[in-house]
């Protein structure tokens, strides 16, 4: 197995381990992602198949996750910001439309991540008509 194999596969079992709001899972998988910074667009990529994946009860985790890598302080958190923005506004639609009862926690989050995404379609979001 290659190292790119062996770190994502590494990724994917903390991943699917996080069950809750659980800090230190969180900044885990954070700190993960930034250690397999060569491998970001297939992080990136295997987090938001994880979030899409999730079921409904499960897909703020893992927005958790993802805003606590946006947000982690280092060397490559612009190039995650850059690959998670690309696709950011359809995971907060598509939580939105399954995870209705979490809607305060998303729009929290978008507050925090509007300041951090330049030119950002975040704001969109909340003129969404379901």
């Amino acid at each position: 197995m290659s190292d790119r194999e062996e770190a994502l596969k590494d990724l994917k079992e903390q991943l699917d381990r996080i069950k809750d709001n659980n800090r230190q899972q969180i900044h885990l998988i954070t700190l993960m992602a930034d250690d397999y910074s060569q491998y970001a667009e297939d992080v990136a990529k295997l987090i938001i198949d994880h979030i899409k994946a999730a079921p409904s009860e499960l897909k703020l985790i893992g927005i958790y996750v993802m805003d606590s890598i946006i947000k982690f302080s280092g060397e490559t958190v612009e190039r995650y910001r850059r690959l998670f923005g690309n696709e950011i506004v359809k995971l907060f639609v598509d939580a939105f439309e399954k995870v209705v009862m979490v809607g305060m926690y998303f729009f929290s989050i978008v507050q925090s991540l509007q300041r951090l995404i330049i030119d950002s379609t975040i704001p969109w979001i909340l003129f969404i008509d379901s």
